[in-house]
């Protein structure tokens, strides 16, 4: 439903946004990854997802000229 009304680039990347809120339960709830570093690049790899898909959102909004 995301892509029939935000396109394929900004729908089908903030859908996959879930996988970003289930890391979350996965390192906070389930406990499921305990070390330091490996947790620090899930957030750093979280966070370049988050700005492409704020990026991607930015370049289609019309607002920015998109299309």
């Amino acid at each position: 439903m995301a892509v029939e009304h935000l396109g394929q680039g900004v729908g089908y990347s903030a859908s996959q946004a879930a996988l970003l809120i289930s890391g979350i339960w996965g390192i906070f709830y389930f406990r499921e990854v305990t070390k330091p570093m490996i947790i620090c690049k899930w957030f750093l790899s979280a966070f370049v997802t988050i700005i492409g898909i704020l990026l991607l959102g930015y370049e289609s909004s019309p607002a920015s000229g998109g299309r």
